[in-house]
């Protein structure tokens, strides 16, 4: 993309009849494996700002004319409406004038006994304008109108937790997670007035929704401890969870996909299940890379060190579980870490090393060397040194994969991994879980996806939900059964 007018995407889907700009940005961001925040900013005018999106931006990512941009997305359209009339300080005082006069004459019709019906008719005015006049000769003040601040019904326990876990984290990575991880959209002034409010140690604003003594509930209640990580005082960004209830069966590093986003919902859900796990971001937060491209896949170690670390008991295994583009990072760091990995968990894998996101570069460094890739997904490569060495993994490996998958090939991706592994012997076993109608949004793994975690172009058919609640105990068990092997 160039700093004038940007070259348009490799993959431009086209806009739906009544879909919102929101909508088509998320679906356009997806297509072409960029995180919504990223190219919403990039679209805002000014550039990088939560401003409204240029439509003559958009019309060139989306390789279309403007009008038909302007047709199809009609909110991007200049409002051609009359400039809003401002009264001066002369035009209040010559209406309130106005109203004494009416109200003296209403009162001298009263006391010459014109009847209320007739005072209606003469001076065109209601009842209670009648009644108001009757009963003061000074007119009211104008009441103010009371407008409730936009929207934020269901975001206030996501946005107090974020600042509970983080105290200074910042206005903007609040509003990128509430895009990127429970696809909210919201005002930027309006999320700045609540969390300056909940800083402050105010009580909610006027027109939210209070939610802070649910959320401390729930804390009390959880079986497991959280500890959040941030740079520069920890070596990654992400969220600790160990079940305090037992020692842990087992510990997992979680790496999500291309969003950028933190998994920490399955954090949550492992500890509950008596796994410690290390949820982390990798991209698109403060001191991170901004894109995916050129992440360290000792960033990666540093992350497997602090579970290492952090676990009362040296003979815990380590599981890997990345999604979608995830999974290659996971693959990658079982395959060249220094912290020994007994398994991976795959969900909607890829079998290559793919590029940068946007596309241009590497995605992954070892040695702050690129390793070989290519810009696009499996499963056919022409370029072997770009397939993923998964027979190298120092352990089994759990392969999820979607046979309706929107985003790229998993099933036959899936596929390509265990033929590999059963032609070079497959020498720690593994397993391939394969969902015929099955669509991306396998790779969630929770059978009860949190609200809004979903981008809204990936839909969550029955087949996605029947699926997960499928895989979601098979890769639980097969995670314990690594600390307890027959």
């Amino acid at each position: 993309m160039t700093a004038g007018q940007p070259l348009p995407l490799p993959i431009h889907p086209r806009p739906r009849r009544s879909e919102t700009a929101d909508s088509y940005l998320r679906r356009l961001a997806a297509a072409n494996h960029l995180r919504f925040t990223y190219l919403r900013r990039y679209l805002a005018r000014p550039q990088g700002s939560y401003g409204p999106v240029d439509p003559r931006r958009l019309a060139a990512l989306a390789a279309r004319e403007l009008p038909a941009i302007l047709l199809a997305l009609p909110e991007l359209a200049p409002a051609a409406r009359p400039p809003a009339r401002r009264y001066t300080q002369e035009d209040i005082q010559r209406s309130n004038a106005a109203k004494r006069e009416k109200y003296a004459a209403i009162r001298r019709d009263a006391a010459i006994g014109m009847s209320e019906r007739a005072i209606e008719r003469k001076h065109h005015v209601g009842r209670r304008t009648i009644i108001k006049a009757l009963a003061s000769a000074e007119p009211p003040p104008r009441k103010k109108i009371h407008r409730e601040p936009a929207a934020l019904d269901g975001l206030h326990g996501h946005i107090d937790a974020m600042i509970k876990a983080d105290p200074q984290i910042a206005i903007a990575a609040i509003w990128q997670r509430l895009a990127d991880e429970y696809g909210a959209t919201i005002a930027y002034p309006t999320l700045r007035t609540y969390v300056t409010s909940r800083r402050a140690g105010k009580k909610t604003p006027a027109g939210f929704a209070s939610y802070g003594a649910d959320l401390d509930e729930v804390t009390r209640m959880a079986d497991f401890t959280t500890r959040t990580l941030r740079l520069p005082s920890a070596p990654v960004h992400g969220t600790l969870f160990v079940p305090v209830a037992a020692e842990p069966s087992a510990a997992v590093l979680l790496i999500g996909g291309s969003g950028g986003s933190e998994p920490s919902y399955v954090g949550q859900a492992l500890a509950g299940e008596g796994v410690a796990a290390l949820s982390i971001a990798y991209f698109a937060r403060p001191r991170l890379p901004g894109q995916l491209r050129g992440i360290r896949l000792e960033y990666f170690f540093s992350a497997l060190e602090i579970l290492q670390n952090e676990l009362p008991s040296s003979a815990a295994p380590i599981v890997v579980l990345g999604m979608s583009r995830g999974s290659e990072a996971a693959m990658l760091t079982a395959i060249h870490s220094p912290v020994r990995v007994r398994a991976v968990v795959a969900t909607v894998p890829g079998n290559v090393v793919a590029g940068s996101l946007p596309p241009g570069g590497p995605a992954w460094l070892l040695d702050d060397q690129p390793l070989p890739y290519v810009d696009h997904s499996g499963p056919d490569c022409e370029n072997a040194g770009a397939l993923i060495p998964v027979e190298l993994v120092p352990g089994p490996a759990l392969l999820v994969a979607a046979g309706a998958d929107q985003v790229w090939p998993s099933a036959a991706m899936a596929r390509a991994l265990s033929q590999r592994l059963h032609e070079h012997g497959d020498p720690h076993g593994h397993t391939v879980l394969e969902y015929p109608e099955a669509t991306h949004s396998l790779g969630y793994l929770l059978p009860d996806l949190p609200t809004g975690l979903l981008p809204q172009e990936i839909n969550d058919t029955t087949a996605d939900k029947a699926a997960r609640a499928d895989a979601w105990p098979k890769a639980v068990t097969f995670i314990r059964q690594l600390g307890n092997p027959k």
